[in-house]
Protein backbone atom coordinates (compact mmCIF):
# COMPACT_ATOMS: atom_id res chain seq x y z
CA UNK A 1 0.00 0.00 0.00
CA UNK A 2 1.37 3.40 -1.08
CA UNK A 3 1.95 5.60 1.58
CA UNK A 4 -0.16 8.89 1.17
CA UNK A 5 0.93 12.10 1.75
CA UNK A 6 -0.68 14.64 4.14
CA UNK A 7 -2.77 17.32 3.15
CA UNK A 8 -1.44 21.17 3.42
CA UNK A 9 0.46 23.63 1.92
CA UNK A 10 3.94 25.86 2.14
CA UNK A 11 3.70 28.61 4.54
CA UNK A 12 3.92 32.02 2.39
CA UNK A 13 6.12 33.41 4.94
CA UNK A 14 8.16 30.78 6.13
CA UNK A 15 7.86 28.06 3.51
CA UNK A 16 7.29 25.11 6.14
CA UNK A 17 5.17 22.75 5.44
CA UNK A 18 1.44 23.17 7.18
CA UNK A 19 -0.85 20.49 7.25
CA UNK A 20 -4.08 21.20 6.65
CA UNK A 21 -7.64 18.95 6.09
CA UNK A 22 -10.55 19.87 4.23
CA UNK A 23 -12.16 19.87 7.18
CA UNK A 24 -10.11 22.54 8.69
CA UNK A 25 -10.73 24.70 5.55
CA UNK A 26 -14.44 24.20 6.17
CA UNK A 27 -14.69 24.74 9.56
CA UNK A 28 -11.77 27.14 10.88
CA UNK A 29 -11.54 30.67 10.01
CA UNK A 30 -7.96 30.48 9.95
CA UNK A 31 -5.10 28.32 10.11
CA UNK A 32 -1.76 28.77 11.94
CA UNK A 33 2.02 27.59 10.69
CA UNK A 34 3.12 25.19 13.23
CA UNK A 35 7.04 26.55 12.54
CA UNK A 36 6.54 30.49 12.24
CA UNK A 37 3.06 30.91 13.98
CA UNK A 38 1.44 32.86 10.67
CA UNK A 39 -2.06 32.94 10.81
CA UNK A 40 -3.36 32.62 7.62
CA UNK A 41 -7.04 33.97 7.51
CA UNK A 42 -10.10 31.95 5.40
CA UNK A 43 -12.46 34.71 4.27
CA UNK A 44 -15.31 32.12 4.57
CA UNK A 45 -17.54 34.62 2.78
CA UNK A 46 -15.48 35.32 -0.22
CA UNK A 47 -14.39 31.77 -0.53
CA UNK A 48 -18.16 30.17 -0.45
CA UNK A 49 -17.89 28.64 -3.61
CA UNK A 50 -14.55 27.01 -3.07
CA UNK A 51 -15.78 25.98 0.38
CA UNK A 52 -19.05 24.00 -1.16
CA UNK A 53 -16.90 22.50 -3.67
CA UNK A 54 -14.83 21.26 -0.59
CA UNK A 55 -18.14 20.26 1.27
CA UNK A 56 -19.33 18.38 -1.99
CA UNK A 57 -15.95 16.17 -2.86
CA UNK A 58 -15.67 15.40 1.06
CA UNK A 59 -19.09 13.64 0.93
CA UNK A 60 -18.44 12.04 -2.08
CA UNK A 61 -15.24 10.96 -0.61
CA UNK A 62 -16.94 9.76 2.69
CA UNK A 63 -19.31 7.89 0.38
CA UNK A 64 -17.16 5.84 -1.05
CA UNK A 65 -15.17 5.14 2.38
CA UNK A 66 -18.21 4.32 3.56
CA UNK A 67 -19.30 1.77 0.21
CA UNK A 68 -15.63 0.26 0.59
CA UNK A 69 -15.60 -0.77 3.91
CA UNK A 70 -18.73 -2.94 2.99
CA UNK A 71 -17.49 -4.60 0.25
Amino acid sequence: QQAQRPSGMPCPQCSGFIPVTMQQIIIDSSIICPHCGLRLNINQQESRQAIEALKKFQQVQNDFDRRSKSV
